[in-house]
């Protein structure tokens, strides 16, 4: 597979998997995913017009419906409600992995968190339940 961002022709094992394309995988090899998403992680959203690309193409949602969102949860995780302000890095866009639709922002404990419980609602229930002990 050739990689859309550096051009090289790579062996299929060097990108990650992705059920939204055509092939089954990332159009972006692993090496120049991981030194786009450090550019994207920065609390400043810049260049903005990678950010709004690289939105667009994970989440197929623009810049605008990500700051709609920011606004219409107040600029604060939708889980713990921390206000972004108070946070190291911009907050996350959550989404279904299987559906791969968007469900909202969240900040990086909280979006990993759920991911950690592989958004398993049965999973969590008994995380609760095992704290209320």
């Amino acid at each position: 597979m050739v990689c859309s961002k550096c051009k090289e022709d790579k062996d299929v094992l060097e990108f990650y998997k992705n059920n939204r394309t055509k092939t089954g995988y990332a159009y972006t090899c692993k090496v120049c995913l991981r030194e786009y998403q450090k550019i994207v992680n920065k609390k400043s959203i810049t260049p903005k017009i990678n950010k709004e690309r690289y939105i667009k193409c994970m989440y197929g949602i623009t810049m605008d419906d990500y700051n709609k969102l920011r606004q219409e949860q107040d600029y604060k995780c939708a889980i713990c409600k921390t206000h972004e302000d108070k946070l190291p890095r911009v907050l996350s866009i959550d989404h279904c992995h299987i559906s791969g639709k968007v469900r909202g922002l969240l900040c990086d404990h909280c979006n990993h968190g759920l991911g950690k419980f592989k958004d398993n609602t049965l999973l969590l229930l008994e995380a609760i339940e095992y704290l209320n002990k």
